[in-house]
């Protein structure tokens, strides 16, 4: 009753909300009285061991695979069934309320949901920690009851786990709330992870270790394994979504029997060890104090120390205690991925979480990436996105963002059909040959995207060594520095997610990383590869225009995103939940990109005012990048060959990409993928130029470009490698134009739209926004900075070959 009086003061004092959401521990059980609302006794929780005894008769007389086909739980003390049968041999006045009709069981979110709404009901999933509930018929199972001693009638309707429970009322029944979600607490943790997909797993560390995975919307077959199948959640319209659990009974209560027997006094005391792992020089601890979990379900188990030593020092002991911990977390991991496939990241909170030592070495035992969210608080936000759900509720972009980068793909897949049909049936003509130039474009795209992969641990090691410090001293972060020169697509996306302080900052560099590292390890590399030597000055010149506008493309995503309240993923996967929210506000987002802004105002006093000198350093800059790339490639392959790097200096100083099977299919995955849709954006480059023509005119008169370059502004969109391919029939205006256009806007609509809709769905239209508008800055800039140039640039050269500028639309005089 205390904690319900907790609830409503919480309820009181909270303020106006849309949902109440209740997240409770799942195997503790209440039994009251439904005319009174008064319990018949205290809470038994899940740790309670009072019916051992009963659960040792049940295994005696072989019921355990009976309730393991049922419930798919074993036997165990931790689990509701015994419990609730335990109160009707043991409680007095329990089966008079039987008899009379006013008994009531269940958990303790059934509890509360009956004072706070005036209903008895639980959810699938609580019902599912029950051992009385079908996993396969998703009702409860009258055997079941029966082998327990639970009245079936007793127990409460089981609901979907979003939806309309009930209203809880106020304070003087003045406003009512409704409650729409309810889930076991660890799951609602399971699902604030992000983790809704199979073979994505979380682990809350807390007095034990907790461990689940998602299976998929079929029962996983567990048999053997010591696992727990179980129900993750059932939402309206949808299949269940099945879990494997895992539990260790002991994690930080182990930290804190070592702190009880005097082993430490500060938490400190479990960091900075300065040998190596306790277990490697013969020391185990097993945390065994509260008996085995999972796998082993044996609580008569007790705790081991092992290796103990007159050279063993308390410090050993503590190292030895997290040791042990991650060793029986690892148990279960090893044992859930012989079920189910288990992915290469793992989520994981609690006050264990935040130990550096514990997370790297059982990173390192499992190996795994462990990943932390920002929100402390996991399990509240869990239950908080489900009771969004169940108030349909969720963003209303949400589904529109994650599509409209599948329309386009499909789009350009149209394109990538029609030309090789053309190809084929009529190779001559425009659509087929431009399908066959998007495959040939494959080769200088690979040509910079291989040779700067292999070099990308070179360059971030000398970007967070040296412009990453002056970033930190301005009050930004060196995961900005890390994108301002790798693109999001090409290692940037990770590498900012290790380097970040905080996850805005991640976010932050990632909308960096589409322009600015884009445009430096792509851009620029492919476009001086591909252009004839005589427009590399006008790449130049567009390119340094869209350089100026980046940082205001970014500051208007991170202001869309942040005043819209969109959700985002944090931590990198396909498929997780979007669960954290921005918390930049202008000056914060100012504060973060004030570099960018210093280096663009300087770069367009340059352009302003020593146009050609900045040419110049451009392609000086060019030049140097294109021969680093070069060497290192040429590195690379005599690697591969001979090993002589390895001989000489004792260790191979770049990525391998040659040497490394991953790397290799990673860079060729790339260019393929690029290639694959520079097979359909030609084709569709070629129909837009042949029957949009209105469309292309009407963009050509307002910014006076050709209809060539009127159809490179929309191009670009798709990718800026269908503008190098219309370079040639261009004027300079145009060129410049469209790069400068596209250092901001290329790919918004193409590779990059595929990559925002596949890591951050979410994000897809504050993304294209931002680029878009950074586009329009751009060719505003370029108008009024560039341009110029370019013309006295492009009339200069057709002076020096006796020509008159196209612009002119003048004709050279013949001589006799």
């Amino acid at each position: 009753m205390e904690i319900l009086r907790n609830i409503r003061n919480c309820l009181n004092h909270c303020g106006v909300v849309d949902a109440i959401g209740l997240a409770h521990q799942g195997e503790s059980i209440v039994a009251w009285d439904a005319q009174t609302g008064l319990p018949l006794c205290n809470a038994i929780i899940w740790q309670d061991q009072r019916t051992e005894s009963v659960i040792q008769k049940l295994r005696a007389e072989g019921i355990e695979e009976v309730v393991r086909a049922r419930a798919g739980l074993p036997l165990d003390t931790y689990f509701s069934a015994s419990k609730m049968g335990w109160v009707m041999n043991n409680v007095a006045g329990a089966r008079e309320l039987l008899r009379k009709g006013t008994l009531r069981l269940g958990t303790m979110d059934a509890f509360f949901m009956f004072h706070l709404c005036g209903v008895h009901a639980t959810d699938y999933n609580s019902a599912s920690r029950t051992s009385l509930f079908n996993i396969h018929t998703l009702q409860w199972d009258e055997e079941l009851c029966r082998i327990f001693g639970v009245p079936i009638e007793a127990l409460p309707e089981v609901r979907h786990n979003t939806g309309h429970f009930g209203d809880v009322r106020s304070e003087g029944n003045t406003t009512t709330t409704p409650l729409t979600a309810c889930i076991v607490d660890q799951f609602a943790g399971t699902y604030g992870h992000g983790c809704v997909e199979p073979g994505q797993m979380k682990i809350t560390f807390g007095t034990g270790a907790f461990l689940q995975s998602i299976a998929g919307t079929d029962v996983p077959d567990a048999h053997g394994s010591g696992l727990l199948p179980t129900l993750c959640w059932k939402l309206p319209g949808e299949k269940p979504v099945y879990g494997l659990d895992g539990g260790v009974y002991n994690a930080a209560s182990a930290v804190n029997w070592a702190g009880k027997i005097g082993l430490f006094t500060e938490l400190e005391d479990f960091s900075d060890f300065p040998n190596e792992p306790a277990i490697a020089r013969g020391l185990a601890f097993v945390p065994a104090l509260s008996g085995l979990g999972c796998p082993h379900w044996d609580r008569s188990a007790a705790g081991l120390w092992a290796g103990l030593s007159l050279e063993t020092e308390r410090k050993d002991m503590l190292q030895s205690i997290l040791e042990g911990i991650a060793v029986r977390s690892a148990e279960v991991i090893n044992a859930m991925a012989r079920v189910r496939p288990v992915g290469d990241t793992i989520s994981v909170d609690g006050g264990l979480s935040s130990n550096r030592y514990f997370t790297q070495f059982l990173s390192t035992l499992i190996q795994k990436q462990i990943v932390s969210p920002s929100n402390r608080e996991i399990t509240a936000q869990g239950v908080a996105m489900l009771a969004r759900k169940g108030l349909g509720n969720e963003h209303p972009l949400k589904a529109v963002m994650s599509e409209i980068g599948n329309i386009i793909i499909y789009i350009i897949m149209a394109g990538t059909l029609l030309g090789a049909m053309a190809s084929v049936v009529k190779p001559e003509s425009g659509l087929g040959k431009e399908f066959v130039n998007g495959i040939h474009a494959i080769g200088p795209v690979f040509l910079a995207q291989a040779g700067i992969m292999a070099a990308i641990p070179i360059i971030s090691y000398a970007i967070t060594h040296t412009i990453g410090p002056l970033f930190e001293s301005m009050g930004s972060d060196v995961s900005i520095a890390a994108l301002s020169v790798i693109a999001v697509d090409m290692g940037g996306y990770q590498l900012a997610d290790v380097i970040a302080a905080n996850r805005d900052q991640w976010i932050t560099a990632m909308l960096i990383g589409y322009t600015s590292g884009a445009s430096i390890v792509y851009l620029i590399p492919v476009g001086l590869v591909m252009l004839q030597k005589k427009d590399h000055k006008y790449l130049a010149l567009g390119a340094m225009a869209g350089l100026i506008s980046i940082p205001f493309g970014v500051l208007i995503s991170l202001m869309l995103i942040t005043l819209n309240n969109i959700p985002v993923r944090e931590i990198i996967s396909t498929s997780s939940a979007a669960n954290h929210y921005l918390s930049i506000d202008f000056v914060n987002a100012l504060h973060l990109l004030s570099p960018l802004f210093a280096f663009c105002f300087l770069l367009a006093l340059g352009l302003k005012y020593r146009t050609d000198l900045m040419v110049n350093a451009f392609l000086l800059f060019g030049k140097v990048m294109d021969a680093f790339i070069k060497l290192v490639l040429a590195a690379c392959i005599i690697q591969h060959f001979t090993g002589l790097f390895t001989t000489l200096f004792g260790h191979w100083i770049f990525d391998p990409l040659f040497a490394d099977e991953k790397e290799l299919y990673r860079a060729i995955e790339i260019a393929g993928y690029i290639g694959i849709m520079l097979a359909g954006t030609f084709p569709i480059c070629y129909l837009f130029q042949k029957y949009c023509q209105r469309p292309m005119k009407f963009i050509g008169r307002r910014l006076k470009l050709s209809d060539t370059g009127a159809l490179g502004m929309v191009m670009v969109l798709a990718n800026i490698i269908a503008v190098f391919h219309l370079f040639a029939s261009m004027r300079a205006r145009d060129k410049v134009l469209c790069v400068a256009f596209g250092i901001c806007a290329q790919a918004t609509l193409g590779d990059h739209l595929a990559f925002t809709a596949n890591f951050q769905p979410t994000l897809v239209l504050p993304i294209m926004a931002g680029k878009f508008l950074a586009g329009a800055i751009a060719v505003a800039i370029a108008i009024f900075i560039s341009v110029p140039e370019a013309q006295r640039m492009e009339q200069k050269d057709a002076q020096s070959a006796g020509e008159s500028s196209p612009e002119t639309g003048m004709t050279p005089q013949r001589t006799q």
